[in-house]
């Protein structure tokens, strides 16, 4: 089977008559190798649709105020733009470390551009300190005065149980009888296993 492949460079439109991309939503093989003869090295943005993108995953289900989910796109962006300058900064070195006048030079370009970046974010960072972080992480004033007070005592695990006063224990043991000790021969509160004059033997 035959399938025809229409495209118009101008407008940036492909059409194939498999009809793969009208039923699944996918470029087929042939637009493909069309991309491949004609050397286009990135998918056009019309046939990049959400339904393969990971930004509208990120979306909530129900509205909450205060979070944006677009600004993953932008991390992205940055990590991608990160990752070329480091390229682009290892390529450099890697061309001129054989050449010490070329690194030299090189060497003296980056100090400028640092020194000139250390300006300008240090210009910028005049008037934020510790407290304007604080706000800005926060999103209320730093506190004035600090005030730290110690926790609140732990309570153990189990049932409680009042620590009961000298007298109540004096009052609970009266209300007992007396025992004859077969060590002391004495009546009282203590059998042979406890008696007082076990402890002076």
């Amino acid at each position: 089977m035959v399938f025809n492949v229409e495209h118009s460079t101008l407008e940036g439109f492909y059409f194939c008559t498999c009809k793969y991309w009208q039923r699944i939503g996918l470029l087929c093989r042939h637009i493909f190798l069309l991309f491949k003869g004609l050397k286009i090295k990135q998918i056009p943005e019309l046939y990049i649709t959400n339904r393969w993108c990971k930004t509208p995953l990120l979306k909530p289900l129900i509205d909450v105020s205060g979070l944006d989910f677009t600004s993953e796109s932008s991390i992205d962006e940055n990590k991608i733009m990160l990752n070329r300058l480091w390229s682009n900064i290892h390529s450099c070195v890697a061309l001129i470390e054989n050449n010490p006048e070329l690194l030299c030079a090189f060497s003296k370009v980056i100090t400028e551009q640092k020194e000139l970046i250390q300006y300008v974010v240090s210009s910028q960072d005049v008037g934020t300190g510790e407290p304007n972080l604080f706000e800005n992480y926060y999103g209320v004033p730093a506190p004035s005065v600090i005030k730290v007070l110690p926790s609140q005592p732990a309570h153990n695990k189990g049932s409680g149980k009042r620590i009961k006063s000298a007298k109540e224990l004096q009052i609970e043991q009266s209300k007992k009888n007396k025992r004859l000790c077969r060590t002391c021969k004495e009546l009282g509160y203590h059998d042979s296993r406890n008696c007082p004059m076990n402890t002076l033997t």
